[in-house]
């Protein structure tokens, strides 16, 4: 009788282990991006730049790291450069905005001359960008890919 008690006692503790893990999965679903704005733009070359981005993130649920981001730059539809980020990890249950250093290189048809111009007219509301990233919490490591498209980004700061 007591090694049946201490079964169903380990049966009982993972049924909730996992029904709490499954609570933080779904809150995972929650989290939102609310706000990518542009601080600031450092060429490197004629043909790559270091970048940083004020990415706004409501997150109700657990940390959650962010790796393997990438992407690409449109204006108006058109690509004009693909980026990558460094990875990142987003505190739980806040609205938080995240500094996010990425390297930016421009499409062969886009120079850096053109790049501060299409800056200082803030893209003229067509800057858009497609990401793509991994998310993990971050105590287990369980994650997936996840991709954002046509994520307007707002020049200098500027909401």
């Amino acid at each position: 009788m007591d090694l049946k008690r201490k079964i169903g006692a380990v049966l009982i503790a993972a049924a909730a282990i996992l029904s709490l893990h499954g609570c933080a999965v779904m809150k995972v679903k929650e989290i939102e991006v609310t706000s990518v704005s542009l601080m600031y733009v450092v060429p490197t070359s004629a043909r790559s730049a270091d970048a940083k981005l004020l990415i706004g993130i409501h997150n109700p649920s657990v940390p959650v790291k962010f790796s393997n981001i990438e992407g690409s730059v449109k204006l108006k539809g058109e690509a004009v450069a693909t980026l990558a980020g460094e990875e990142f990890e987003i505190e739980p249950r806040c609205d938080k905005e995240y500094e996010v250093p990425v390297t930016v290189t421009l499409a062969e048809d886009i120079s850096i001359i053109k790049l501060i111009k299409i800056l200082a007219s803030d893209g003229e509301g067509g800057l858009t960008a497609d990401i793509s990233l991994r998310g993990a919490l971050s105590r287990s490591g369980i994650g997936r890919n996840l991709e954002f498209k046509d994520i307007q980004l707002l020049g200098s700061g500027k909401k």
